[in-house]
C-alpha cells in the first residue's frame, strides 16, 4: 500500500525524529510504500512560538540560546543529515494540508501519529490531524497510530473544536493512542473507541538503533567517545536543581557526568568563533549515549523510552509542563512507577530493574501493536 504518515514537524527533537523514523521503517519492512508528510510551521507561527518560550526566560533572568535564530550558524546540519538519509518525506508543507500540493488520491491510507498530534498547543492547524482535509466518503483508509493528547484532559480544545472533531473521528477506520488515559478522553468527549499501543520507537529493537550508530561510526561521522563509565543526562528543561541532581548522582555512582545539549550562542560572536561547536549533535550520537552510558537521568518521554529499550538503569524527573499523562501511562505499562520522581532517593537509585519482566512486557506489546497495524491496513 502507498501510505502517508502525518506527524508533528520533525524539527530538532531526537525523540520526535526517531518515532517518525521507526513508524516509517516498520511499515516499509512490512512491504508498504511509506512517506512522511513534511509538516512545518510557517515562519510567522514559528517565531511567535519562539518568542512565547523565550520571553518568560528573559523575565526570570534565565539564560537564553539564540543559536536557532543567529545568521552565522546552521545549527541543524547534523540532524538534517539523518533526516535526508533515513526518512522519506514529501515537499515541505507550511499551510493547512488542504491548501498544499499533497494529493491524497496518491495514497491508499494515511496514518496520523505518533507523538502529541492531538495537542492543540503544539499544532498550527489542529484539524489537519483529525483529517478534515479528506472529503467525506473518500476511499483512503484513515488510521491513528499511538496518537497522543499529552494530557489527562482536553482543556486546550475549544467548544467549537470539539464539535468539529467529533464527526471527523467518527470517519477513522481505526484509532490507537499512546496513553491509556486517552481511551476515556475519546469515549467521553468524542464518542470514539481506541486501543492503547506502544510508541513507534518501541516497535524497533535495540539492535535496530545500534545498527544506525555503528554505520555512522564506520563512516567516521561520529567522534570517538572518551573512555570511562558515564552517567548521561538528557534534560529538555534544564535548571539548577536537575543540574545538581546530575552531578550528585554521578558522584555517588562514581560515573563521569555527560550530556547532549545545545551550547549558548553569544549575542556578539568573535570572528574566531568555531560555529561547528554550536551545532546540535547527530541523532546517532544521541543514540550512542544510551548504548554506551551506565546510568540515564532524563526528564524526556523518549529519553525514558530509550533507557528502557537499551535496558539501562535510569531515573526520570517529572516534567509536568510538557505533559505528565504520557509518562504515567508508560510507567504503568512497564510497572516502573518508582523510577518517576522529582527527588531520587538512594533506595531507588540502587534498586535493580527486572529487565526480564520489562522485556517480556515489551515483546507482548509489540505483538499487539503490530497486530493493530496489520488489521487496520487490511
Amino acid at each position: 500500500m502507498n501510505i502517508a504518515i502525518l506527524t508533528l514537524s520533525l524539527g530538532t527533537n531526537y525523540g520526535g525524529i526517531l518515532q517518525a523514523y521507526a513508524l516509517q521503517n516498520v511499515l516499509r519492512k512490512s512491504g508498504h510504500n511509506a512517506i512522511t508528510i513534511d509538516y512545518n510551521k510557517s515562519k510567522s507561527i514559528y517565531y511567535k512560538a519562539k518568542i512565547k518560550r523565550i520571553l518568560p526566560k528573559i523575565l526570570l533572568g534565565r539564560k537564553v540560546s539564540f543559536s536557532t535564530v543567529h545568521p552565522l550558524i546552521d545549527y541543524t546540519k547534523n540532524i538534517d543529515v539523518f533526516l535526508s538519509k533515513n526518512i522519506r518525506r514529501t515537499e515541505k508543507i507550511y499551510s493547512p494540508i488542504k491548501n498544499s500540493n499533497i494529493n491524497i488520491d496518491n495514497f491508499d491510507a494515511i496514518i496520523v501519529g505518533s507523538d502529541q498530534v492531538w495537542r492543540p498547543e503544539y499544532l498550527p492547524y489542529p484539524l489537519d490531524f483529525f483529517l478534515d482535509f479528506i472529503p467525506n466518503n473518500h476511499k483512503i483508509k484513515k488510521i491513528a497510530y499511538a496518537a497522543s493528547f499529552g494530557r489527562n484532559d482536553i482543556c486546550e480544545f475549544s467548544a467549537d473544536m470539539i464539535v468539529k472533531i467529533k464527526p471527523l473521528l467518527g470517519r477513522f477506520d481505526a484509532i490507537s493512542v499512546r496513553e491509556n488515559s486517552a481511551i476515556s478522553l475519546l469515549k467521553d468527549n468524542f464518542n470514539a473507541s481506541a486501543e492503547w499501543v506502544l510508541d513507534p520507537t518501541m516497535l524497533l529493537s535495540k539492535s535496530d538503533y545500534v545498527a544506525l550508530v555503528e554505520e555512522d561510526e564506520k563512516q567516521g561521522i561520529l567522534d570517538k567517545l572518551p573512555s570511562g563509565k558515564r552517567c548521561f543526562a538528557y534534560i529538555l528543561d534544564s535548571n539548577s536543581i536537575n543540574k545538581q541532581i546530575h552531578l550528585d548522582l554521578s558522584k555517588h555512582l562514581n560515573l563521569s557526568p555527560c550530556k547532549i545539549t545545545k551550547r549558548e550562542f553569544p549575542l556578539i560572536p568573535s570572528p574566531l568563533l568555531n560555529t561547528k561547536d554550536y551545532m546540535l549533535p547527530h541523532v546517532t550520537e544521541w543514540l550512542r549515549m544510551f548504548r554506551d552510558s551506565d546510568f540515564i537521568l532524563t526528564d524526556s518521554f523518549h529519553g525514558t523510552v530509550f533507557a528502557i529499550l537499551f535496558n539501562k538503569p535510569f531515573i526520570t524527573l517529572g516534567n509536568y509542563a510538557r505533559g505528565q499523562a504520557r509518562f504515567n501511562s508508560l510507567f504503568d505499562m512497564f510497572d516502573l512507577k518508582d523510577r518517576l520522581t522529582s527527588n531520587p532517593s538512594l533506595e531507588i537509585i540502587h534498586k535493580e530493574i527486572d529487565w526480564d519482566k520489562v522485556n517480556s512486557i515489551l515483546c507482548a506489546e509489540r505483538q499487539k501493536a503490530n497486530s493493530f497495524l496489520l488489521q487496520a491496513l487490511q
